[in-house]
């Protein structure tokens, strides 16, 4: 695209209204969604690795952030249990 990252997030602010990273964060949390509802992940530890979130801790701050509740609430009332 030839810009600074900095200009990128700048662009991409003034076109859509949100920054950058949120939309990672988002776009990641969106994948954790799927995965919890299919039952294709054994834990949310794995989740969230497998989602790119470098910590549990962040996984959880972003999951509650654009959700509104934690990730094991979501599971709970959203996803598949898993076969044994």
């Amino acid at each position: 695209m030839d810009l600074s990252p900095y200009h990128l997030s700048r662009s991409y602010r003034a076109t859509t209204g949100q920054g950058l990273w949120q939309f990672v964060l988002e776009c990641r949390v969106r994948k954790a969604m799927r995965l919890i509802r299919t039952g294709r992940s054994t834990s949310l530890a794995h989740t969230a690795r497998a989602c790119g979130f470098e910590s549990y801790s962040q996984f959880i701050a972003a999951f509650r952030g654009f959700l509104g509740q934690l990730p094991s609430e979501f599971r709970a009332a959203h996803g598949r249990t898993i076969p044994q």
